[in-house]
């Protein structure tokens, strides 16, 4: 039992760092990232020439992480902006998209 329990911490821990330098990310490219609760999974969205990404507070890290990463396969993302762990995520989760 207390296997499976540190596996699940690993992979939580691993989740929070990737869903953290996705936000970091995000805030490079001059996207804000809004936190809210309600019935709404989040997204992108443009007003007045500024982008906001928002994200249900109460949904799973790995649904928020995967949320970013629709969203990303849509922009420009300058190579300087990605770190080596994250570029090879992003490279891991979005195949058809080069960096």
């Amino acid at each position: 039992m207390a296997a499976v329990q540190r596996k699940s911490v690993i992979v939580n821990e691993q989740e929070e760092k990737i869903f953290k330098e996705l936000v970091e990310l995000l805030e490079k490219l001059s996207i804000k990232v809004k936190y809210d609760r309600g019935h709404f999974n989040g997204g992108l969205v443009r007003y007045k020439n500024q982008f906001y990404l928002y994200l249900n507070r109460a949904a799973k890290t790995k649904t928020k992480i995967d949320l970013i990463l629709n969203e990303l396969q849509y922009l420009k993302i300058p190579e300087q902006y990605l770190s080596g762990e994250l570029s090879q995520f992003l490279q891991r989760s979005l195949p058809n998209r080069s960096f």
